[in-house]
């Protein structure tokens, strides 16, 4: 069913990809899609030639404003998004191109479909060389400003190693992390400690946080950061 391994992900093969987009509108399934502007969740309507599928915007609440995406897709030029949607038991994504049409959505279907990793809390980890920054800036509620690197990357927790031993972070402690993942915007996140720190050769600290308090809306746009981080550390060492 897929080609081309990688971590976190796999490639579908194109007789599977066409497969479930023409599922899709049958099902109306729900789908997840985040630009640079904003998170909306869309559901499947037609499937048009295996080239297009249209969708139509669906709210996360009954009482939740609709957003102006003619913003989005200015002038209806086509806007870059991040897809992302749960069919059968696995979770797929593809990166590719959507423009209003109509009061409609119109996805590009042409981009590589991706499939991710079954298990729920898929990491990727992340190399030295990737340009990142993460700092922990309170601790038990206190004020701190401790800088680190990520050791890996999910959209539920990360793991992180801290450059020096005081303060020792233990099992359920209470972080606030700020995090920036290449050129993206700062993230700031409550977390908790879910395993208890352990020393590398060097004496500095390893350990693993859970984010905290994400919503609906923050649980995709984590998910979909993964998704953008992946792919840009598979383009980069698997070229």
């Amino acid at each position: 069913m897929t080609k081309r391994n990688s971590p976190m992900f796999n490639q579908v093969h194109l007789i599977d990809k066409k497969i479930i987009f023409r599922s899709l509108p049958m099902r109306k399934t729900k789908i997840m899609m985040k630009n640079d502007e904003l998170v909306v969740r869309l559901e499947a309507l037609a499937s048009s030639s295996e080239k297009i599928l249209e969708c139509q915007y669906l709210p996360f609440t009954p009482n939740e404003t609709l957003p102006d995406l003619s913003q989005v897709f200015e002038n209806n030029i086509s806007s870059l998004v991040v897809l992302n949607f749960s069919f059968n038991e696995d979770r797929y994504f593809m990166q590719t191109t959507a423009s209003l049409d109509s009061g409609k959505i119109s996805v590009d279907l042409a981009p590589d479909l991706f499939v991710l990793q079954r298990r729920r809390s898929a990491r990727v980890d992340i190399p030295f060389s990737y340009p990142h920054q993460i700092r922990v800036i309170e601790h038990h509620g206190k004020p701190v400003f401790i800088e680190g690197r990520m050791v890996d990357f999910g959209a539920g927790g990360c793991r992180l190693e801290i450059l020096q031993m005081n303060p020792q972070f233990t099992e359920a402690d209470e972080l606030v992390v700020v995090l920036r993942l290449s050129h993206r915007n700062p993230l700031t996140l409550k977390s908790q400690v879910r395993h208890a720190s352990s020393k590398t050769s060097q004496g500095n600290q390893i350990f693993g946080v859970q984010f905290l308090g994400l919503g609906p809306i923050m649980e995709n746009k984590m998910m979909s950061l993964l998704m953008e981080v992946q792919k840009e550390l598979f383009a980069k060492f698997n070229a």
